[in-house]
């Protein structure tokens, strides 16, 4: 117990980057989950804007955010190793905070939806970069656990969304939503910048400064050489070629990374994650359940919890990939269960299961937590080399964000035609694929250095780094 503290007071930097870096996180979970207790109200004769929404302003209204993304993750291409990780992450707050704080007062469901899309634009930002940071300032036996810190932060502002936002004004609500990206800003000025970044730029100094900080009191002068230039000796591996489109598409290890982040993504977004997210409460009304909307969203956000502090403990014991795997599993069953009771209530009798969406959604949400939604941001932010990480995981979080906008505009258009038990049923359907996917492909990075992550990826690299030692010690 005492070497456990020990290790904790040495790397306790690491743990408060994360923390604060974590907030954005939450930040953008508050503004996705504000559209579900705000769209009844919106919708109704009591709007605090000019007039109730129409169906278009509705959907434009659930789905641009994700429009905005699609820019952001651009911005991040561009500027990431521009500018460094630090300086466009405390960038990406700013529309947060603007956005939330017209959102507060605005009459016009116009400006409103604008505003969405320039929120979405700080969101892409952080999907990129926010990954990419948390792997680039924890070292290798906790940073799956760190890489998926942000799911706590993000349910426990879920919490407060879903509890506190039926029953507090408006103003308030939004308000609130503006606060925490302006306390990350306060906060996230004082942490350091990744070594990686710093090491890859040519600043040795201050990447050695930033690896003190981040290290603590527990390693001397010669361990903290050690890893500069373990980093340095990486770094160098991997951008002796320019990053660029051609690197990550022809490079076996980043072709492959890229294939199983692609997919990961597809089964984020098409396990209806974004959707239950968006129209929870209009989901419970729409169920019928025995249990209140407003209720029935207080339980969804708290059941949410225990899973997503169960994957911190459990992503780098038992590793990545079973996790995925129980929770694309467990998330089918859920899935398939809403679906049966929503054809049911159309085809039969519900009165024996009124509890069913409830129980199922909230479920559905937990078990994600679990995997199918914090897996693929650990995985990204690990899987590519340096060189392309940052053109990686922008494409990776454009291609994300663009489904996610079709799905959210088409959603209620394409439930209405064929009903939402047949969406909930190909989101199940999705989940299975998941699982399949997982058992076969998806491989298991757990306590593996970014260098032996590649070599996993493309054993060649491997065999050509033994070539490579083998040649020198001739000499």
């Amino acid at each position: 117990m005492t070497l456990f503290f020990r290790l904790k007071k040495i790397r306790y930097m690491q743990y408060v980057c994360v923390f604060t870096v974590s907030l954005l996180a939450g930040s953008i979970t508050m503004i996705s989950t504000w559209m579900s207790p705000v769209l009844p109200l919106l919708n109704s004769h009591e709007t605090p804007l000019n007039a109730p929404l129409t169906d278009t302003e509705e959907m434009w209204l659930v789905s641009v955010q994700k429009l905005g993304s699609v820019i952001g993750c651009i911005l991040a291409a561009l500027l990431s190793d521009a500018i460094g990780r630090k300086f466009i992450l405390l960038l990406s707050a700013i529309p947060l905070i603007i956005s939330m704080t017209t959102a507060a007062f605005t009459k016009s469901a116009t400006v409103l939806i604008i505003f969405r899309a320039i929120e979405g634009i700080g969101s892409g930002i952080i999907f990129v970069v926010l990954p990419v940071y948390v792997s680039e300032v924890s070292d290798k036996d906790i940073r799956g656990g760190l890489g998926i810190v942000h799911l706590i932060i993000s349910s426990l502002c879920g919490v407060y969304v879903y509890s506190a936002g039926p029953f507090i004004s408006y103003i308030a609500l939004s308000i609130s939503c503006a606060i925490i990206p302006l306390v990350f800003v306060i906060l996230f000025i004082f942490m350091p910048e990744t070594p990686y970044y710093l090491v890859k730029k040519g600043n040795l100094n201050s990447a050695t400064k930033s690896l003190k900080q981040l290290s603590g009191e527990g390693l001397c002068d010669s361990a903290i050489q050690s890893k500069i230039q373990e980093i340095q000796d990486f770094v160098d591996r991997e951008v002796r070629n320019k990053g660029s489109w051609k690197e990550l598409v022809f490079d076996a290890a980043n072709r492959k990374a890229l294939v199983i982040t692609l997919v990961l993504r597809t089964v984020l977004v098409f396990s209806g994650l974004f959707v239950v997210l968006s129209y929870l409460q209009t989901l419970f009304e729409q169920s019928g359940s025995n249990i209140s909307p407003e209720v029935s969203s207080i339980i969804f956000s708290v059941i949410n919890m225990p899973l997503a502090l169960t994957a911190v403990f459990l992503v780098d014991k038992v590793g990545r990939r079973l996790l995925f795997l129980v929770s694309t599993f467990g998330c089918a069953l859920s899935l398939i269960a809403v679906g049966i009771y929503f054809f049911l209530q159309v085809n039969g009798d519900v009165a024996d299961i009124l509890w069913l969406p409830t129980t199922g959604l909230s479920l559905y949400i937990a078990l994600s937590s679990l995997g199918i939604n914090s897996i693929p941001g650990v995985l990204q932010g690990e899987m590519f080399s340096i060189n392309v990480k940052s053109i990686a995981s922008s494409f990776v979080i454009i291609y994300g964000s663009s489904i996610s906008f079709l799905l959210l505009r088409f959603f209620q258009p394409l439930a209405d035609k064929f009903g939402t038990h047949v969406m909930f049923w190909f989101f199940g359907g999705v989940c299975v694929v998941g699982f399949v996917f997982g058992m076969f492909v998806l491989p298991e990075t757990k306590g593996k250095t970014f260098s032996e992550i590649q070599e996993l990826l493309d054993k060649s690299k491997k065999n050509k780094d033994y070539k490579l030692e083998t040649s020198k010690s001739k000499f």
